[in-house]
Parts: C-alpha cells; sequence; structure tokens
C-alpha cells in the first residue's frame, strides 16, 4: 500500500504540470474508454449485483448501472472537463504598507484518499473532480461495487498510458488496512468520507489526516405559501421520485400552513 501510494504522490506532481487543457483532454479520454468498454463494465456490474445478497433494495439500486446510467456518469464527466478552470486562479489580492503586492491563488491539496460505499459512479467522479484540481487520489470503493470498480480503473488506467503515469489509484483492502491508511499522513493530504453516518464517524474518530466530511442528508423542500402550484409540484416529485434510493432524494415536505 505505501509503494501505490507513494506513486500517487509522485504522480500528482506530474499531474500539476499538465495544463488545463491537458488535464481536461485526459478526463474527455477517461470518458471516451469508458463508453468503449460499456459491455466489460456492465458485465463486471451484473457479477457484483449477482453477488449482493443481503443488500436493500434501495443499496442494489444505487449499486445497479446500465448502459442509460453509464451514459450519464460519461456526460457527468465531460461536464467536469468543461467547467473553468480552478488551479491559479487569483482569489483576492492586495499591496502591503512595504509595496509588495500579495495574492491568494489556488493550488492543489496535493493527495486525497476517498473511502466510499456502494455507488460505483462515485470512482469516475472523484477521480475526474481530483484531475481538474490537479490532485492525486486514492480511491476505496465498496466492497458491493468492486468488480465494477476494478472495470472502471481499467479504463481510466488505459486512458493515462500515453502519459506514462497515473495520478489516481483504487485500493482493493480490508477494513484493518483502512485504520493503516488513516494514519497515512506521509502520504495523503485529505480524507473524504462519502457515505453512510457509521462510515463518517469511523473516519473521523480513526483519522491522523484532516477529514473533510458531510453529515446526515435530511434534504427538505419548502413550499411557500406563494408558490405556484404545478410548478411546486413537478419539483417535489422530481427530488423524490427521479430517483428515490439515492441520497439527496427529498426526505421532508415542509408546507405553509395557509396552503397545506
Amino acid at each position: 500500500m505505501k509503494k501505490i501510494l507513494n506513486s500517487v504522490k509522485i504522480a500528482q506532481k506530474e499531474l500539476a504540470k499538465l495544463s488545463a487543457n491537458e488535464r481536461n483532454e485526459l478526463i474527455f479520454r477517461i470518458a471516451s474508454k469508458v463508453r468503449e468498454n460499456c459491455a466489460k463494465i456492465l458485465a463486471a456490474n451484473a457479477a457484483d449485483l449477482a453477488n449482493a445478497k443481503g443488500l436493500s433494495s434501495a443499496m442494489k439500486d444505487r449499486l445497479k448501472l446500465d448502459e442509460a446510467r453509464l451514459n450519464a456518469i460519461c456526460a457527468g464527466l465531460e461536464s467536469i472537463a468543461g467547467q473553468k478552470e480552478v488551479i491559479g486562479e487569483i482569489k483576492k489580492g492586495w499591496v502591503a504598507k512595504s509595496g509588495i503586492k500579495i495574492n491568494q491563488i489556488a493550488v492543489p491539496i496535493g493527495v486525497i484518499a476517498a473511502i466510499y460505499e456502494a455507488r460505483p459512479n462515485v470512482t469516475l467522479e472523484i477521480a475526474a473532480l481530483a484531475i481538474k484540481s490537479a490532485n492525486g487520489c486514492v480511491l476505496k470503493g465498496g466492497k458491493e461495487a468492486r468488480l465494477t470498480n476494478l472495470a472502471f480503473m481499467d479504463a481510466l488506467n488505459s486512458a493515462f498510458l500515453a502519459l506514462g503515469f497515473c495520478s489516481v489509484a483504487f485500493l482493493d483492502i480490508s477494513r484493518d488496512e483502512v485504520l493503516e491508511l488513516l494514519g497515512m499522513s506521509e502520504f495523503i493530504d485529505m480524507i473524504v468520507p462519502r457515505g453512510g453516518e457509521n462510515l463518517v464517524r469511523f473516519v473521523s474518530e480513526n483519522s491522523r489526516i484532516p477529514v473533510l466530511k458531510h453529515d446526515k442528508g435530511l434534504c427538505h423542500i419548502y413550499i411557500d405559501k406563494a408558490m405556484e402550484l404545478q410548478k411546486a409540484l413537478n419539483i417535489a416529485i422530481n427530488a423524490k421520485c427521479s430517483r428515490p434510493a439515492v441520497c439527496n432524494a427529498a426526505e421532508t415536505f415542509l408546507v405553509h400552513e395557509s396552503v397545506a
């Protein structure tokens, strides 16, 4: 694991040397490789689903991929590539009394480790966001999506081939090895747990590395008295029914008493 983490740390320096256009082209290339390997990825996903004994229907829905969802993932990657450059941007600047000009400029964090659960799309999304921001990334996905994630990594690695390095690594490790990972501050600059409350708590309580965490979903929609009924109805239905299993599906509706 240390060898893998060290290789990502070295590769991140090479990634940071690429221009914004080169990093964007790399993301587009990953999306293209995923489309090329669609059949292989869906076969791996089918095997994961066949092995998914005891998972809830919601978890199985998060795990499941089909051609439409795969195309949506690729479109999301291309959307990330199309966003404005985030590295080198001057956030603010001023001139000190001494006459020295001071600028606050966005730079990469370094190497980011992400620990997440059943949703395999997260593998590509985090990789693309890391490439966009010139960060290396280390991915630890859930065992439920193991084969799908490995198929995604095959596509991703092939996109990196021409560069001679790869700034993304996938760790196929046990829970005990995750504990070891959480102490490797010499290789990793930030940990991001993306999943349920128990996962976030476990990472927060055991990490020696700075943690960027989220809390529970608990997504609310508020229907105000001045709402347009049809628009409010469309939003409410979309927020829950378009895909009920995901963590950003609406869970609570607050309705103003005068229109309740």
